[in-house]
């Protein structure tokens, strides 16, 4: 018995040397030091490691045991990859039934890409163990980082997540890492998705709250989500690490980091109104980038810092240095090299459209507006963004000529995918309903609402539009004295405004639990409002229930409840609250 307890004593104590090895030199292990010495922190994780290495030695030399040799692997892992698979070996000979040992070494033979070699392990482990989250963490690294499948390696996260309930970090970083990516996809994402890589990411910051990677990672999330606020706090805590780092080492490394984290600090301010502040964290960036070479990704990291810095410079007034900057930057752009093929386009893309909107803020002639967006479309000529502001410039001036040719030269040669991604936007979808109403009349304009809503591929987003537009529209022929307009839909789908209303919203309510609540609060506010408008102007065909005013106040609240913190929402219960028997006028947001 006491050979075994000093064996496990010199296990407990190479446990702990092992352990300090590994954090004594992580950004939160140095944020605790006011000057931070990389290079002692270092010596002390070699010391450590050598002393738990000594450590492992006695106890074997005492008695043989698994965990002893998976130490011993663990100890070697970045330093010895022959000896730490030899010592993983050795444990799974001493215990076949454990999935430990068959999890670290495939974890062993993914840091050395044998990609092979680490599935077939961890698959050993799971196995072995289905519930041991180890594996099923290997196994979504090897999705994310060689197989490149990111919807599958996000539900392994998860999996592995929730199985370890919470306490394998890795895992909770892995899984809010997963969904950040997935936003760089689509552009957004929806608030119900991201509850659980949130809460994944709050517990890792619980136990490693100066990690300044998770705290990024944090307020790029919160940004996606809308949360400014916390946002902007979450990156300056970052900042005030990476800074911290940077300043005892000076090192390159450290400078992009600052860089990175100095211009994403600039974005979100912008975005909560704070423009100063924005340009100071812009300009940090530009500085720390200056002379930090050419490597992936600073000159991105330049590129961007630039157009924000032009953007905020016009904000504030200064429209001459603002707009000096974006054309600094689209004359640059062909002289640099980026790792990604579509970095150019997209930075070209952002620097024209800022620069036209100043330049129409500022009433340059339209011709040579246009002239500037035609040039950068010779450049990126598929991009969204620039393909709408173009045929928006073409709309707002009545040009419908302009319009068509437009969407006949860019719009028409883009993939179908591309064009029913473009089609769907929501932007994309105003546009078109505008130059519509514009340059048609109710019938054509009602047509093309009723052709978006039975599409195929149309989304919920789509749906929301048309029934909002379809509103607006009706209100607007109230206005005249004119009956209700209908969508002419085919036979057996009633486009009268009600039930259509109501048929988007009971879509919208079924896909509430995967897209969150901003389309259910827009149509209970858009419903609630039909249902006055068909109150007030009792033209459409029977509807089952009857529109009544008790059901546009109860719609109406239900939005408030939904987003009290939409402005449309509140317009709508007011207008509900006030004119449900007196008949008064309906305002429509």
């Amino acid at each position: 018995m006491e050979e075994r307890a000093r064996v496990f004593a010199w296990a407990d104590l190479a446990t702990a040397l092992c352990r300090y090895s590994w954090v004594v030199t992580t950004s939160t292990a140095m944020s605790r030091h006011l000057n931070p010495n990389i290079e002692a922190a270092k010596s002390q994780a070699d010391a450590a490691r050598s002393q738990g290495m000594e450590c492992v030695n006695l106890a074997l030399n005492i008695q043989s045991h698994v965990r002893l040799w998976i130490l011993l692997g663990n100890l070697n892992f970045t330093h010895n990859v022959s000896m730490a698979q030899h010592a993983y070996i050795v444990a799974i000979e001493a215990n076949r039934k454990s999935p430990v040992p068959w999890s670290n070494l495939g974890f062993l033979y993914l840091s050395v890409r044998e990609d092979a070699l680490a599935e077939e392990a961890f698959a050993r482990a799971k196995t072995l163990a289905p519930d041991w989250p180890g594996s099923w963490l290997g196994s979504a690294l090897i999705h994310r980082l060689h197989l490149k499948d990111a919807s599958a390696s996000t539900r392994l996260f998860q999996q592995a997540c929730v199985l370890s309930n919470g306490s394998l970090l890795d895992a909770d970083y892995g899984l809010a890492e997963a969904a950040w990516k997935s936003t760089k996809q689509s552009m957004s994402i929806q608030p119900m998705r991201a509850m659980a890589p949130f809460l994944a990411l709050k517990r890792y910051l619980a136990r490693i709250p100066n990690d300044d990677a998770a705290l990024h990672l944090n307020a790029l999330l919160a940004e996606q989500l809308g949360s400014s606020l916390l946002a902007a706090r979450q990156i300056e805590r970052a900042s005030v690490l990476i800074e911290s780092e940077f300043e005892a080492t000076e090192s390159v490394a450290n400078a992009v980091r600052y860089g990175m984290a100095s211009l994403n600090l600039g974005r979100i301010r912008l975005g909560k109104a704070d423009t100063q502040g924005a340009i100071d964290a812009f300009e940090a960036a530009l500085s720390l980038l200056e002379d930090a070479g050419d490597e992936h990704p600073i000159p991105a990291t330049r590129a961007w810092s630039a157009i924000g810095l032009g953007w905020a410079q016009c904000l504030v007034g200064d429209t001459a240095s603002g707009m000096a900057g974006l054309q600094q930057v689209l004359a640059t752009l062909p002289s640099l090299s980026f790792a990604e093929e579509d970095m150019p386009q997209r930075i070209h893309a952002s620097a024209a459209v800022l620069l036209a909107r100043f330049q129409w803020r500022l009433q340059v002639p339209v011709a040579e507006i246009a002239a500037g967006l035609d040039a950068a479309l010779d450049v990126a000529p598929q991009d969204p963004l620039l393909i709408t502001t173009r045929a928006a410039l073409a709309s707002v001036v009545g040009d419908v000529s302009q319009y068509n040719m437009v969407l006949a030269k860019l719009v028409a040669p883009l993939p179908p995918a591309a064009q029913t991604s473009l089609r769907n936007a929501h932007k994309t979808a105003m546009l078109s309903m505008l130059h519509l109403a514009a340059s048609f009349d109710t019938p054509t304009l009602l047509q093309h609402l009723a052709s978006s809503y039975t599409r195929a591929d149309n989304t919920t987003d789509t749906l929301v539009f048309v029934a909002h537009t379809h509103l607006r529209v009706a209100a607007g022929c109230a206005v005249q004295g004119k009956p209700l307009p209908a969508l002419p839909l085919p036979e057996g789908q009633d486009g009268n405004l009600l039930p259509l209303a109501r048929q988007v919203l009971s879509t919208v309510e079924q896909r509430a639990s995967t897209e969150g609540l901003t389309h259910w609060s827009t149509m209970q506010w858009v419903v609630g409002l039909a249902e006055l408008m068909c109150t007030e102007h009792a033209t459409q065909t029977t509807v089952d229930p009857a529109p009544s005013s008790v059901a546009a106040q109860r719609h109406s609240a239900k939005a408030v409840h939904l987003a009290p913190w939409s402005q449309e929402a509140w317009n709508a219960l007011r207008v509900a609250s006030a004119a449900p028997s007196d008949k008064k006028p309906t305002v429509v947001s």
